[in-house]
C-alpha cells in the first residue's frame, strides 16, 4: 500500500528535517542556511510556520467512558472546549452519542 502525502505534508516534512538539523547541529541559523543553499527569508518563513503548528497542535488524552453511569444524588458535568465548540455533558449521557460526538468535531476542526 502506497503512501499519499500531500505536497504541503512533503514541503512540512523537509523543512521539518532541515529545522532540526540547524537544531541539533552547532551552526548559526545564518551559517546553515547559507551552506544548505536556502534563502534567509525561506527558512525563516518554514521556522516560524512550523513552530507556529507545534505550538497550537492539540494533545490526546484517552478517556475511559463506563457503558453506564451509576445513579448517584450527585449531578456531574463535563465541559469540552474544542475550537469553536463547547459542548456539556451531563452525568446521564449516552457513552455511544458521545463517541459520535467528538468524532463529528475532529473532523470540522
Amino acid at each position: 500500500m502506497g503512501r499519499n502525502i500531500s505536497k504541503l505534508q512533503q514541503k512540512q516534512d523537509y523543512w521539518q528535517k532541515h529545522i532540526g538539523a540547524w537544531e541539533a547541529g552547532s551552526q548559526s541559523q545564518k551559517a546553515y542556511y547559507q551552506s544548505n543553499g536556502i534563502a534567509l527569508a525561506t527558512f525563516g518563513y518554514w521556522k516560524r510556520k512550523l513552530n507556529r503548528r507545534n505550538e497550537n497542535e492539540a494533545a490526546f488524552y484517552p478517556l475511559a467512558v463506563p457503558a453506564s453511569i451509576p445513579d448517584t444524588n450527585v449531578k456531574a458535568s463535563l465541559a469540552v472546549h474544542i475550537d469553536r465548540f463547547n459542548l456539556e455533558i451531563q452525568g446521564d449521557f449516552c457513552s455511544e452519542q458521545f463517541k459520535k460526538v467528538v468524532t463529528t468535531l475532529e473532523q470540522l476542526t
